[in-house]
């Protein structure tokens, strides 16, 4: 009876290990369908036709100027 319920331990615990695993992959490929096809190449009918990249462009370079910064710099990184 021992090696069995060990035998079912390990197999649930690969199946864990998998599962997590395809999270992971599942995860990383909606982001990079995100960031290559929808935001960049997928025109969108509430945006006039146009990508969501194309709509953000002009105020990506409105917003530095603005005093707003896009990512921290190093000092606020450590802070």
């Amino acid at each position: 009876m021992a090696t069995a319920r060990r035998e079912c331990a390990e197999h649930f615990l690969c199946r864990c290990q998998e599962a997590t695993q395809l999270q992971q992959w599942l995860a990383l490929a909606v982001a990079e369908y995100l960031d290559q096809r929808y935001k960049t190449q997928r025109l969108h009918s509430a945006l006039g036709y146009c990508t969501p990249l194309e709509v953000e462009r002009p105020y990506l370079f409105t917003l530095p100027s603005l005093g707003v910064r896009l990512h921290p710099t190093t000092s606020e990184k450590s802070r």
